[in-house]
């Protein structure tokens, strides 16, 4: 993950906000690769989200705002680089989240986008890692939160590509890992499983999705399961 990021350490950029953080996972990379902030700014759409990240950053220099992406309440051109992880799956519309996005970044300033994607040269944990987060996503919207499956590789780039940044660049990587039985992307998704299982007890009529979820449990113990590959895309601002 450092080697990924080393390009944060060549950016000048001040003022940072990152969009949909969820636990605030790229702020830890922004805080450690990103030496040019100042301050960053993180919002997601989920109370509970917000309430985590909170704790983790008591740091004067990040604040965790509760924020709907398509209505970001800060001024035009507020921002030196805006950046958005493994969330565009989680975004209803895309075109508005986007163009917020744009409207609060400075011209010249950078969007950088990380996001996995679930086909191409995938080795068999990490494949069991996209039916998990598959199953996973099932079960949310079952429960009515908008979670869609993972994107795949060519989607992404038109995603991206419609927001016109100058300069576009793109690294296609993975988070290389020993034993995927013991990896701890491994165990945090097994964890998911089973708190996915325990939220589906009060659903009715989904015994096929029960089953369907004990099916990747079962694919999980047998290959184990690390992170599926990603793409890192960055560009500017006109």
């Amino acid at each position: 993950m450092k080697d990924v990021f080393d390009i944060l350490s060549q950016i000048d950029a001040p003022q940072v906000l990152d969009i949909a953080t969820g636990h605030g996972e790229f702020v830890f990379i922004l805080k450690e690769q990103l030496g040019s902030y100042q301050h960053i700014s993180a919002v997601d759409s989920n109370a509970q989200n917000v309430n985590y990240a909170q704790s983790l950053f008591p740091d004067e220099d990040i604040d965790v705002y509760r924020m709907n992406p398509e209505e970001l309440a800060f001024g035009d051109s507020s921002f030196d680089m805006v950046t958005i992880f493994n969330s565009i799956h989680h975004i209803l519309n895309w075109d508005r989240v986007g163009s917020e996005m744009l409207r609060v970044l400075k011209p010249g300033g950078i969007l950088m986008v990380t996001e996995m994607y679930q086909d191409g040269q995938q080795s068999e944990a990490q494949r069991t890692y996209i039916n998990v987060h598959h199953w996973i996503a099932s079960v949310d919207r079952s429960l009515g939160i908008y979670h869609q499956p993972t994107f795949a590789k060519e989607q992404i780039l038109a995603l991206v590509e419609k927001l016109g940044l100058h300069r576009l660049q793109i690294l296609d990587y993975y988070i290389p890992a020993g034993d995927p039985h013991q990896a701890e992307e491994c165990r945090y998704m097994r964890q998911r499983c089973m708190d996915a299982l325990k939220r589906m007890e009060y659903l009715d009529n989904a015994d096929a999705l029960r089953s369907e979820g004990e099916n990747v449990l079962a694919k999980l113990e047998t290959h184990g399961c690390v992170g599926a590959r990603r793409l890192l895309l960055w560009g500017y601002k006109s």
